[in-house]
């Protein structure tokens, strides 16, 4: 019987059988054991589950820093998604960065979990008895099922999510339907701000600083030096965006790249991912790029002109000055998910250029050229032009 115990408890003690003890332990969730929702200050292992796209990564580097600020001796985990991995490896604000491949999404839940295990729980650094907190902070649906990834890692602790009013059962800011606790803000502002106001909810004392950030390497300001060298000034111009609706035509560019060379002497330099539509002229750099070495290509650019699209936040983040080409419709909705009131390049000199009211949300064709022209203008001659940098070495 003693080997038989001993046998067992070497056995338990392996640590791929460790790493079951979070999951076992979120099954208390299912059971309607509820858990015990930690004050964030006494939270040692706190978990952050970031699914979303390049701007919405960018825009939630305020809510790590605070959340640093107010947990300085917590072990900060964070997820992202694997395209969004560079953007964050160097954040000084987390200890753990892992990526997760989200595209299956709700859709194929079990290779979603399958691959968290596998980056996440099957590692020796990552603690395996699971989190006191699971922080959400996407507001938006949860179509990439980070609720179903926040059960599997969770173990022990309490599951936090910041979620559209809609959503709300409209009693208040805070509802609880099951196992996790959603957080409603009942104001529209910009996501920043949203961010941070839900950290304040889990706990946190101070808001924190709204200012964005981002880390690069040598490497990635040597190619940056390598293809813009220092005898021109530059102009980044990125004619692409995640969505048709969003991408105005790439022959207005082309007409608005031309007047900034002729009247600033301005170099385009063109970005974006391989296959995106491009024109004729200055540098081209579309696919020619990671998102870190794109970043530092605009870092050397005077000026930012560009859909909305995650490349303007790129800019925003080190200090450039954006012209946005706005769809969406002025005077239309600030809850909207394509409204500049909630995404807009975040603390840099910024204009958006939208199309004018009218039936519809989104008519990026109506916006003109020379609104754009005259966009870029008012930024290249403004008297305050000095640019504050947010850019820190790797």
């Amino acid at each position: 019987m003693r080997y038989l115990l001993l046998r067992a408890a070497q056995i338990l003690g392996q640590p791929a059988v460790i790493r079951l003890a979070a999951p076992v332990l979120a099954l208390r969730h299912v059971f309607g054991i509820p858990p015990k929702i930690a004050d964030l200050a006494e939270a040692s292992q706190i978990l952050v589950i970031r699914p979303d796209e390049i701007g919405d990564v960018i825009l939630t580097v305020p809510f790590l820093r605070a959340l640093r600020q107010a947990t300085p001796r917590a072990e900060i985990t964070l997820i992202t998604k694997t395209t969004c991995l560079e953007l964050v490896e160097y954040c000084p604000y987390v200890d753990h960065v892992f990526a997760v491949d989200f595209s299956s999404g709700g859709r194929r839940p079990f290779r979603l979990l399958r691959a968290a295990w596998r980056s996440c729980l099957n590692r020796e650094k990552c603690r395996p008895w699971g989190f006191d907190l699971v922080l959400l902070p996407r507001r938006a649906s949860d179509y990439y099922a980070s609720e179903l990834l926040g059960h599997l890692l969770v173990g022990r602790g309490a599951i936090l999510a910041h979620r559209e009013k809609a959503e709300a059962d409209g009693s208040g800011e805070q509802y609880r339907p099951g196992r996790v606790v959603y957080y409603s803000n009942r104001h529209f502002e910009h996501e920043v701000l949203h961010n941070l106001r839900f950290l304040q909810w889990c706990g946190a004392n101070e808001p924190g600083s709204g200012s964005l950030e981002l880390w690069l390497s040598d490497a990635d300001r040597n190619f940056a030096a390598r293809n813009l060298p220092d005898t021109e000034r530059y102009v980044a111009i990125a004619p692409s965006a995640a969505r048709p609706e969003r991408r105005w035509p790439v022959g207005r560019f082309a007409e608005v790249a031309s007047t900034l060379h002729a009247v600033y002497g301005l170099t385009p330099v063109q970005l974006g991912a391989s296959g995106d539509p491009h024109f004729v002229g200055g540098v081209n750099l579309i696919g020619g790029t990671t998102l870190r070495e794109a970043a530092a290509v605009i870092e050397r650019c005077v000026l930012f002109l560009g859909n909305d699209s995650g490349l303007a936040h790129l800019a925003a983040a080190v200090g450039v000055p954006v012209v946005e080409v706005s769809g969406f419709r002025r005077g239309g909705s600030a809850g909207h998910v394509n409204s500049p009131d909630r995404f807009r390049p975040w603390a840099v000199p910024c204009r958006v250029v939208q199309p004018p009211p009218g039936q519809g949300d989104l008519a990026i064709e109506e916006v003109a050229v020379e609104a754009v022209r005259a966009a870029c203008s008012e930024l290249l001659v403004d008297a305050g032009g000095a640019v504050h940098r947010n850019v820190s070495s790797a």
